[in-house]
């Protein structure tokens, strides 16, 4: 178990990993299951294993990205978070966050291109690609195309 534990800490030292991150980790290296579990047990003991921790961090680094709540949601998922905590980052991050993404994804999609019909088709497209949900995105569309008119001005 040792040396999973220390195969562990050097994959941690790097940077913050989820529990289905390590376990993958342990078995690519050849470690069995008791090995895996008590080395999980002992990271978890001393808190250098938390996934709900980690899932926090995460949402900050979400933050500085023009994620979609849906797409927040899949990046989690497939950084192995449990859906619990995924449940608690998501509401964490809110309306609010949602919002200012979509603003956000808007005003780059929209930057320094002539706004016409066209355009706005396909940025809604796009939008609803990324996940961001229909019933913000006519206001924010609204909005984008003011405030980039009014910094043409």
């Amino acid at each position: 178990m040792d040396d999973a534990y220390e195969k562990a800490l050097n994959y941690l030292s790097i940077k913050d990993r989820s529990q289905k991150q390590i376990t993958a980790y342990l078995i690519k290296c050849g470690f069995n299951d008791t090995q895996i579990s008590e080395c999980i047990d002992k990271l978890q003991e001393y808190n250098f294993l938390n996934d709900r921790v980690y899932a926090h961090n995460l949402m900050y680094k979400l933050k500085n990205k023009d994620y979609s709540l849906a797409m927040a949601e899949a990046y989690l998922k497939k950084e192995g978070i449990e859906d619990c905590s995924i449940e608690e980052v998501l509401r964490l991050l809110g309306d609010e966050y949602e919002i200012k993404s979509l603003n956000n994804f808007l005003l780059k999609e929209l930057k320094d291109k002539k706004i016409n019909y066209a355009l706005i088709n396909k940025v809604k497209s796009k939008a609803i690609r990324n996940g961001f949900r229909t019933y913000y995105l006519e206001d924010a569309l609204i909005d984008a195309a003011h405030k980039l008119t009014e910094e043409n001005l």
